[in-house]
């Protein structure tokens, strides 16, 4: 009985003891688990802290491309108002080179020694130079209607007059012609000594007031053949030179 009692104990003895050893096992396996574990954790809250550092930085980065991004649509945008401004800017720039090269085909038109042939001899700046150059002064040409009316008329003494010395204007205004008959009409004025006088020479020969009281209403005064030109954006009114010829051969009497 002892025996078996003995063999019991040691049987159970033995089973204790592999259970035991299998638990250490088991013990050493999950430390060792555990370790890896806390190892993992560790590495898990580094990685996240590094993607929070990350995320930081890109959060930083996303909003420093936002505002450059932001930055750049204000410059597009002001690029693109400055563009058309300019675009406005070139289409200005291209009506008034349109207008200038349309005013240049008509000043070709004009002699170009226009003003500067010093055909007559210099006259003084006074009334009696004025009425002394103008009884010498003889149209080039017949008055001719279409031809060489008033309008050719009133440039050519405005061209002798300035070629003489004084400040001459081509005059086109309104008048009376009797009979409830009234049209256009083209003259001069001319600054002399301080006071203005109005010449009219469509007769042929000088006709000088001091006031323009006996024309109806001036509708334009010319400081020179271009303006005139200008104004009807043609020559054919003015164009004297191409009657007679520049300069006129016979001009004083």
């Amino acid at each position: 009985m002892k025996k078996v009692v003995v063999a019991i104990l040691l049987v159970w003895a033995i089973l204790a003891t592999v259970v035991a050893y299998q638990q250490y096992q088991n013990i050493n396996k999950l430390e060792k688990e555990i370790v890896s574990l806390k190892w993992q954790v560790y590495s898990n809250k580094t990685a996240i802290k590094e993607l929070k550092s990350e995320k930081e930085t890109l959060g930083k980065k996303i909003q420093d491309l936002e505002s450059e991004n932001w930055r750049l649509i204000q410059q597009i945008d002001k690029l693109r108002r400055e563009n058309e401004e300019l675009r406005n800017q070139v289409s200005e720039l291209l009506v008034k080179i349109s207008e200038l090269e349309d005013k240049l085909r008509l000043y070709e038109q004009i002699p170009h020694s226009y003003y500067s042939t010093n055909f007559f001899p210099e006259y003084r700046n006074t009334v009696e130079d004025l009425k002394a150059f103008l009884s010498k002064l003889k149209l080039p040409h017949k008055y001719e209607r279409g031809v060489f009316d008033c309008s050719e008329i009133s440039t050519y003494v405005e061209w002798a007059l300035e070629d003489a010395g004084f400040d001459a204007y081509v005059v086109l205004g309104e008048v009376d012609f009797g009979g409830d008959n009234r049209g256009t009409h083209a003259w001069n004025k001319v600054k002399v000594a301080g006071a203005t006088y109005y010449i009219d020479m469509s007769s042929g020969k000088p006709h000088i007031f001091k006031s323009d009281k006996h024309h109806l209403k001036i509708i334009k005064v010319f400081k020179n053949v271009y303006e005139a030109v200008e104004y009807y954006h043609s020559v054919k009114e003015w164009d004297w030179w191409n009657v007679v010829g520049f300069p006129p051969k016979e001009v004083l009497s």
